[in-house]
């Protein structure tokens, strides 16, 4: 049966209001695709066009993924020269920094006050800021990749509380 042009022009009209995105694939990952949506009653546009709206959802909903760099949130001074780290995506770290103390750019760190009171968060990673200006060039940094693998800690919060009487 031959195609009317009613149907001609509303098919029209409907294409006329989407954009189009072409998707290259391995060879035979089209069949596996095509295959899936068959499975699940979908056309493989209809498939295709649900998996972007649903990633696109999930990645809305938690944007820490959105990146392939953890970014440090706060940063904290422990005792003995530790370091903790608290990311964005609620890990928290620990590094030892004793080993790195008094060498090359990390000297002005010996004094365990400076260790602490110029500690701070800059550009997503622990930093001290040693001119209190926040200017890069008097600043030494870590990398954000390397405070993120060093070991996980639970984060322990003392509380003062009165016994019950």
């Amino acid at each position: 049966m031959p195609i009317s042009e009613a149907r001609k022009r509303a098919n029209q009209a409907y294409i006329d209001k989407q954009d189009e995105i072409k998707v290259r694939v391995p060879k035979g990952k089209k069949e596996e695709i095509k295959a899936h949506a068959e499975s699940r009653g979908e056309s493989v546009n209809g498939f295709v066009s649900r998996a972007i709206t649903e990633t696109m959802e999930r990645d809305r909903e938690n944007p820490i993924n959105n990146t392939c760099i953890p970014r440090v949130v706060r940063a904290v001074a422990g005792e003995d020269y530790l370091l903790y780290c608290y990311f964005d995506d609620g890990r928290i770290t620990c590094k030892d920094m004793k080993p790195l103390i008094g060498k090359g750019v990390f000297s002005p760190l010996v004094d365990p006050s400076v260790f602490a009171s110029a500690l701070t968060v800059m550009h997503g990673t622990a930093a001290w800021d040693f001119s209190g200006r926040c200017d890069p060039t008097d600043c030494v940094d870590l990398d954000p990749l390397t405070l993120y693998e060093q070991p996980a800690v639970l984060e322990t919060i003392e509380v003062d509380r009165e016994e019950p009487q």
